[in-house]
C-alpha cells in the first residue's frame, strides 16, 4: 500500500503519480496509486526501474523490467527449457507451443 511504501523512506527514488491500471496476479486490475524509479545495483551494474505502489492486498509490484534484469530477457524460454527438462515426453511439442504462446500473450507476463 501507498502507507507501507511511504514507511520505507526511500531516498534514492523518484516517485512520479500515477494512474495506470495493471494486471495483477490473480487476473484482477488494480491502478497503480504512484510509481517509484528506484536507482537499483543489481550484479555490480546499476539500473532504473519502476515500482508500482497499489493500493490493495498485493506489495509494492515489480514488473517485466525487474524480470529482465533479474533473469535476463531469455527468461521465459530458459523457464520453458527448464520444465521441458522435469518433464521430458509428458508434453506434446502442440501442447508446449500453445502453453508458450498463451504466457507470452498473458498481460500478466
Amino acid at each position: 500500500s501507498k502507507a507501507n511504501f511511504d514507511a520505507l523512506n526511500l531516498h534514492n527514488c523518484t516517485v512520479i503519480p500515477c494512474n495506470e491500471r495493471l494486471r495483477v496476479a490473480n487476473y484482477q486490475y488494480e491502478t497503480a496509486s504512484c510509481k517509484a524509479m528506484l536507482n537499483v545495483e543489481f550484479r555490480g551494474k546499476c539500473w532504473v526501474l519502476p515500482l508500482f505502489v497499489v493500493d490493495c492486498k498485493f506489495p509494492t509490484l515489480l514488473g517485466r523490467d525487474w524480470i529482465c534484469v533479474m533473469f535476463g530477457t531469455d527468461w521465459l524460454d530458459r523457464l520453458v527449457e527448464m520444465m521441458d527438462q522435469i518433464h521430458m515426453n509428458s508434453v506434446s511439442a502442440a501442447q508446449r507451443e500453445s502453453v508458450i504462446g498463451r504466457i507470452k500473450q498473458s498481460s500478466v507476463f
